[in-house]
């Protein structure tokens, strides 16, 4: 196992799924709401600049690549990719990314709720490529902690 791995496996037992642990769907659902608002606030504030274009670009292929795993646990097949494929076009101006970011945040919602529908328990695990099979509230969880880390760098 590779330094890196044995990193990423510590910080998301250590933090995320510590996190993780006290959230429940009402939670969850409340926080990735309010995350929502807190950023499109912040990005209708910013210019087009080339940082905050690949910061917003960043957020949204993890999330989606995040919500590809997350349908597992709903009977998808499991595609071991890279989140690369999942970044909106490298063209999009800072308010059409804030539309991407919208649609993309909305989806995670719906999952969400998808999930709480059929049952499937918050310790359920889908797989990360670096730090194995996490929770499906450490998942959710980490959209919100990696978003808080990116969102800082944008100015």
């Amino acid at each position: 196992m590779s330094l890196r791995t044995v990193i990423v496996h510590f910080v998301f037992s250590q933090g995320v799924e510590r996190g993780a642990r006290q959230r429940n769907y009402a939670s969850l659902g409340d926080e990735l709401q309010s995350g929502q608002e807190h950023l499109l606030a912040q990005v209708r504030r910013l210019p087009d600049s080339p940082a905050n274009l690949e910061q917003m670009a960043h957020m949204i292929g993890i999330e989606r690549w995040s919500q590809s795993r997350l349908k597992t646990l709903l009977g998808a097949e499991l595609t071991l990719d890279e989140y690369d494929g999942y970044r909106p076009a490298v063209d999009l101006t800072l308010a059409q990314l804030a539309d991407e970011y919208r649609k993309t945040r909305q989806a995670s919602i719906a999952l969400l709720k998808e999930l709480q529908a059929n049952e499937i328990p918050l310790t359920a695990k889908a797989r990360h490529n670096d730090a194995g099979d996490i929770s499906a509230s450490a998942w959710f969880y980490y959209f919100m902690q990696h978003e808080g880390g990116h969102k800082t760098r944008m100015k």
